[in-house]
């Protein structure tokens, strides 16, 4: 828990619009995180392409586990 409020602390200091900050804060803040949805949201919002995943084949689990 501590390392969710962690990234809330530094989402709500970032220079990202108020509407995006408001979305992943919600994901982090339900009470069974989607750690799944959050990373789809945060690289949809910071612009990075679905298919970028697909190029450089990352598991998006694998990569929720390395960073939880």
């Amino acid at each position: 828990m501590k390392k969710i409020e962690t990234i809330i602390d530094s989402i709500k200091k970032c220079n990202m619009s108020y509407g995006d900050k408001e979305i992943l804060i919600a994901i982090l803040k339900e009470e069974k995180t989607d750690y799944t949805g959050f990373l789809i949201a945060f690289s949809k919002i910071v612009g990075v392409a679905s298919d970028v995943f697909g190029k450089f084949d990352l598991d998006v689990g694998e990569l929720i586990d390395k960073l939880l």
